[in-house]
């Protein structure tokens, strides 16, 4: 067995915790004249450093079993990414988009790597809160000041608006980020009853400044979720859960009911949600996706993928092996007359198809699904409120995950996003080793006593 003495991997811990929390500032912590070297960057390269160098002094390294098929497929994707070198047409963007994906595989596996124990998780989702709160907090500053961060593309526009970005500089990526984080919000309100009241105002104010987001993606994200929570709800009712007792379900359904309320006062214009045509209602912009014209922003995805399949289709070989990382702007470019000078994919399925080839998609595939399969079962056979809360918040996180990463015009760069899946992977791993391997010791032990 590897092994990484204890006192290091509090100093690693600590640096994984300072490192998660500011990715979700990106830019904004950055050095003035260099805002390519921000806060994350640094505390992640110290990190990967700290971790090379314990490994290579004690010439141990301790890994899960439980995670091995993960991590593997990782790597994979990592070696895919530097040996599209070879075949990309742009190497420069090779170069910058392995970079990003090799930070956003190194944070997932620094996450699940350190959390090791329920405190570890639970400090991980502090962080997580403290950075939602401060998130939201900004953005409402945005809704009612029309003011913005100098890191939001909002400033470039005349007459100021009142959509937020909060420390994005898109209002597409800050509501991907809204709507991956709420559950995890959502859950703590619902299972526990410290600060039961910061997070109910937290989750409907954050509800509040998606709906001025205007991300049609990220609404239908948040719609998906709300879908599957009343499914876990009624799953829980009928299996006569322990824990969706009746304090989880008041809270539930006070919850649903406050959701709904907004939904509808934002269909009617009612008080600051005003139903304008500079900020429709959420029901309004759904519905107007169906409503396909020639410059509309449905007929410009529309276009977008079916010019990513033009290129694959250039040379049918790149369906397996992909354009190269970081190539879709690029060979983009040629087709931009039809999507209004657009050349990011805004698509992160159809982007991976294009970048990594079908082999790397269809494993991306089975490792979001995995994860999400695993969640569920740990969702359902949760021995305690710590497995129940931590499961369904990051569950209906990966719901959310699937259109809200349609939303942004890439999330190779967004780290907040990537964390989900170290921190899922993590709670995985204490659930395998903590509650299967005993339970299957209990069972072996008895069975031996019974022969």
């Amino acid at each position: 067995m590897l092994y990484i003495d204890e006192e290091k991997k509090d100093v690693s811990k600590l640096l994984l915790l300072l490192t998660v929390f500011t990715a979700f500032f990106g830019s904004t912590l950055s050095i003035k004249g260099i805002e390519s070297l921000f806060a994350y960057r640094i505390f992640l390269a110290l990190s990967v450093l700290l971790f090379c160098l314990s490994v290579l002094f004690a010439h141990r390294l301790s890994i899960s079993r439980m995670l091995y098929r993960y991590y593997f497929f990782l790597m994979i994707w990592a070696v895919w990414a530097i040996a599209s070198f070879i075949w990309a047409h742009s190497k420069p963007d090779v170069i910058r988009g392995a970079f990003l994906l090799i930070c956003n595989i190194f944070v997932i596996f620094f996450t699940s790597y350190y959390l090791n124990s329920e405190e570890d998780q639970r400090q991980l989702w502090r962080v997580f809160y403290a950075a939602f709160a401060i998130n939201v907090a900004v953005a409402l500053w945005e809704v009612f000041t029309t003011n913005h961060l100098p890191v939001s593309r909002m400033n470039e526009y005349v007459p100021p608006r009142s959509i937020p970005t909060a420390f994005y500089r898109n209002p597409n990526d800050f509501a991907a980020y809204i709507v991956m984080y709420l559950p995890l919000v959502y859950a703590g309100f619902k299972y526990e009853d410290r600060h039961a009241i910061a997070r109910y105002i937290l989750c409907i104010a954050s509800v509040f400044v998606l709906l001025y987001t205007n991300s049609r993606s990220s609404y239908m994200a948040f719609l998906f979720t709300i879908a599957f929570a009343c499914a876990l709800a009624m799953i829980d009712i009928i299996k006569g859960s322990k824990y969706f007792d009746k304090k989880a379900k008041v809270k539930a359904s006070i919850m649903l009911i406050s959701v709904v309320m907004i939904l509808i006062l934002d269909s009617v214009g009612f008080g600051w949600l005003k139903n304008t045509p500079g900020n429709p209602s959420m029901m309004d912009q759904i519905g107007d996706i169906k409503e396909i014209n020639e410059d509309g922003s449905t007929q410009v995805r529309i276009n977008l993928i079916k010019n990513g399949f033009k290129i694959l289709n250039e040379d049918p070989w790149q369906y397996i092996v992909g354009i190269g990382a970081g190539n879709t702007e690029i060979r983009m470019m040629p087709y931009a007359d039809t999507t209004n000078g657009i050349v990011n994919m805004h698509n992160w399925w159809m982007e991976i198809l294009m970048e990594y080839g079908i082999i790397i998609g269809v494993l991306f595939i089975w490792f979001y699904l995995s994860l999400m399969w695993n969640l569920l079962k740990i969702y359902m056979y949760s021995p305690s409120h710590f497995y129940k809360l931590f499961a369904e918040g990051l569950f209906l996180s990966l719901v959310a995950f699937f259109m809200a990463s349609i939303s942004p015009s890439s999330i190779r760069g967004m780290a907040s996003l990537w964390i989900i899946f170290g921190a899922s992977m993590a709670l995985i791993k204490l659930y395998k080793e903590n509650i299967e391997e005993k339970c299957h010791e209990s069972i072996n032990t008895v069975s031996y006593v019974s022969k």
